[in-house]
């Protein structure tokens, strides 16, 4: 019907770009492995590139690098969940890399849930000696079980070594009293 197509991307756009330039290069092939390990020339950071883990997984089948790909060519222009203060080189590479129009449209972010009083947090930890207290926080990647997470917890309370786990997002955050 001729109606322009724009795409929300919620992927940094250091990743973005990078993932997206390495799929142009090689459509319509699959990249191989390590091709997806070393820096592209040109590419404004040295350190952004996928790790060998991440890179097998991208090498098999249509990938979610692909599938971003794809959404680029057949978009007119991209939002992105950025700001040029925090990404803006990577904007502009994107921008000439896929001939595409990106407007970044500032961090949004989700509303918080209500958290334990950080004062009081704060305050225990400046009580531990330096080096002695394990933070423990497990991302939202691969997300624990509650049981799961009750039984790492409690390995970690038996070993009666400090630790402050960080619970935000998890199934396991009912274990906050715990």
């Amino acid at each position: 019907m001729g109606i322009p197509t724009i795409n929300f991307i919620v992927v940094g756009m250091a990743a973005m770009s990078f993932a997206i330039r390495h799929n142009r290069q090689r459509l319509p092939d699959i990249p191989m492995a390590e091709d997806l390990t070393i820096p592209l020339p040109g590419f404004p950071s040295l350190v952004v590139r996928f790790r060998t883990f991440e890179a097998r997984k991208e090498s098999k089948g249509l990938t979610f690098t692909n599938r971003l790909s794809i959404s680029v060519e057949e978009s007119w222009a991209m939002l992105s969940n950025t700001c040029r203060e925090l990404e803006g080189k990577f904007v502009d590479y994107f921008e000439r890399s896929t001939e595409r129009f990106m407007f970044p449209v500032g961090i949004s972010m989700p509303s918080l849930p209500p958290r334990l009083d950080a004062d009081r947090c704060l305050a225990w930890l400046d009580r531990q000696p330096d080096c002695f207290v394990v933070f423990a926080c497990f991302g939202s990647e691969c997300p624990l079980t509650t049981q799961d997470l009750a039984t790492l917890l409690l390995g970690l309370e038996e070993s009666e070594i400090s630790f402050l786990c960080g619970l935000f997002g998890h199934a396991g955050a009912e274990l906050q009293s715990v």
